[in-house]
C-alpha cells in the first residue's frame, strides 16, 4: 500500500485510510466475498469499521466560484448570470452579494425586471439561475466602472470572493 494513515479492523476485514484520501480494503466483509474499497473515494478524512460494514467521513471542501467581466451601455440595465460555482462534495449551494457594486445598482432578478435592490453586504441571490440586474450610474461611463463581489456557501463552508466588473460603452 502507499502511504497509509489510520487502520480500522473488524472481525474479519481491515481498512485502511491512504494519505490522498482514498481508503483501501483486505479480508471478508460479508456475505458478497472480499472487502472492496468505494472506487473513487477520494476526500476521506475518518474511516470505521464493523461487523460486516466500513464507513468512511468525507471532509467537506469548500466551494469555488469565477470572477467575469462584463458590459452594458449608458443608462442600459444589465441582467448578468454569475458564473456556476463547483462544490467537490456536491452540497446544496447558495450564492450571495459579498459587497455591491462600487458605482452603480444591483437587483434581485424578478421576470427579467429589477426586482428587489441589492444593498448590503451578505444578501442571497435570489434566482434559481444566479441572475442579478446591474443598473449604471445615469450618463456615466468608464473601461471598469462597477464591480461588485459574490460568494457561494454550502451551509458551512464559505468561498473565496469573487468579483463582477462592469463596462459600460457610450
Amino acid at each position: 500500500l502507499p502511504i497509509v494513515v489510520p487502520i480500522a479492523a473488524a472481525s474479519q476485514h481491515e481498512v485502511a485510510l491512504r494519505a490522498d484520501g482514498s481508503m483501501a480494503a483486505v479480508g471478508y466483509s460479508n456475505q458478497y466475498g472480499d472487502a472492496v474499497a468505494p472506487a473513487g473515494l477520494s476526500n476521506a478524512v475518518l474511516i470505521a469499521a464493523g461487523g460486516s460494514h466500513s464507513i468512511a467521513l468525507g471532509h467537506n471542501a469548500a466551494p469555488s466560484v469565477s470572477s467575469m467581466g462584463t458590459w452594458t451601455y449608458v443608462n442600459v440595465d444589465r441582467s448578468t448570470q454569475l458564473p456556476a460555482p463547483v462544490d467537490a462534495n456536491n452540497d446544496p449551494i447558495q450564492l450571495y452579494i459579498k459587497y455591491p457594486p462600487s458605482s452603480g445598482q444591483l437587483f434581485q432578478y424578478e421576470s427579467g425586471l429589477r426586482g428587489v435592490p441589492i444593498v448590503t453586504s451578505g444578501t442571497p441571490v435570489a434566482d434559481p439561475l444566479r441572475r442579478v440586474i446591474y443598473a449604471p450610474p445615469p450618463d456615466s461611463f468608464d473601461s471598469v466602472y462597477g464591480a461588485f463581489g459574490y460568494a457561494a456557501s454550502d451551509g458551512e463552508v464559505e468561498s473565496r470572493t469573487a468579483s463582477v466588473t462592469m463596462q459600460i460603452f457610450a
